[in-house]
């Protein structure tokens, strides 16, 4: 099924320019912290998306003793008020149930994984990163950018996404070192035969 068109990638990179400082707080990591409650953050998304009140389980990954990084979860802020864009809500035309549910899924899986990459303000300051984030997110939703074909739109998502690039990175790596242990092993094997040959000789 072809992907219903979302807002621009240049529309999304403006309202992350325009993030409000309460999306930029330090999240509450314990229950003695002051700042913002991420996992109330979340909440008010999914009701305002038309899904449902957030789980414990829920609760707890975005909450106060969440595992994850201060840096994840600030990012996950900054996601939320990306995905609050009326533009981005408008295009939606399935159930908006549905909706809540993808977004949901993205906030609390892919995000912090990127979020435990690159620094939160990156994608406030810089231009790649925040089309990473306005790309993601399109894709999260289940959007094509307006003005991009699926292919072209999933192109350009590959040159920008840091998780992708870092994992390419590390598979290039591995391939190396693994062709630098051959080659030595290799060379260590003809050394040996050649010392064989001669003490035969």
């Amino acid at each position: 099924m072809k992907m219903p068109m979302g807002p621009s990638v240049t529309h999304l990179k403006n309202r992350l320019v325009d993030c409000p400082s309460e999306y930029l707080e330090e999240p509450v990591l314990k229950e003695s912290d002051r700042g913002v409650r991420v996992d109330a953050v979340v909440a008010d998304l999914m009701l305002e998306l038309g899904g449902e009140l957030l789980t414990a389980r829920e609760v707890a990954r975005f909450g106060p003793e969440s595992k994850y990084s201060k840096n994840q979860l600030r990012l996950v802020l900054v996601a939320c008020w990306l995905l609050q864009d009326h533009k981005l809500r408008s295009c939606w035309t399935y159930r908006r149930a549905e909706l809540a549910k993808r977004a949901k899924n993205w906030l609390g899986g892919d995000l912090l994984k990127l979020g435990a990459l690159i620094n939160v303000d990156e994608f406030i300051v810089d231009s790649e990163r925040r089309e990473e984030l306005s790309r993601l997110a399109l894709r999260a939703l289940g959007f094509r950018p307006e003005g991009e074909t699926e292919a072209v739109a999933q192109d350009r998502l590959t040159m920008v996404d840091s998780v992708e690039r870092r994992r390419v990175l590390k598979e290039t790596r591995e391939r190396v070192e693994r062709a630098e242990k051959l080659r030595k092993k290799m060379a260590e094997q003809r050394a040996r035969e050649a010392a064989s040959r001669y003490t035969r000789e």
